[in-house]
């Protein structure tokens, strides 16, 4: 018997020293892995985004209980795009769409204290 793969929601809080497109980071993302993974082993990283939040500068980013550990592996290697210092923080994994969607929505206003940590650990890369 085939058994399905159970889907993960990733939940990432984005942090850089300047204002950049999200968008631009989900392109980047794509290339890293391509990068990092090789064509070959790419396959096995499966993730997509989701849902992206401009305000709250967050992003839900959908992968297998397989691939977890890769996606957030890429997530922490990330730390610059377009000679912009990023940091992406994976706040909270879930299995569901809709809770991961309500975080992204209300960790924007949960983690406002932490961004002075944050900025001054970008300060210091």
């Amino acid at each position: 018997m085939v058994r399905r793969r159970r889907r993960r929601y990733v939940v990432l809080k984005v942090l850089s020293s300047e204002d950049i497109p999200l968008q631009l980071l989900v392109n980047h993302l794509e290339r890293f892995r391509e990068k990092l993974f090789g064509l070959l082993y790419c396959r096995w990283v499966n993730f997509r985004i989701v849902y992206v939040n401009e305000n709250a500068r967050t992003l839900v980013i959908q992968t297998d209980h397989r691939s977890l550990p890769l996606v957030r592996l890429l997530t922490c290697l990330v730390t610059e795009v377009e000679n912009c210092k990023v940091l992406l923080y994976c706040l909270k994994v879930t299995g569901t769409l809709r809770k991961a969607k309500a975080q992204a929505d209300s960790m924007g206003i949960q983690v406002k204290y932490m961004e002075n940590l944050f900025r001054e650990l970008l300060q210091a890369m």
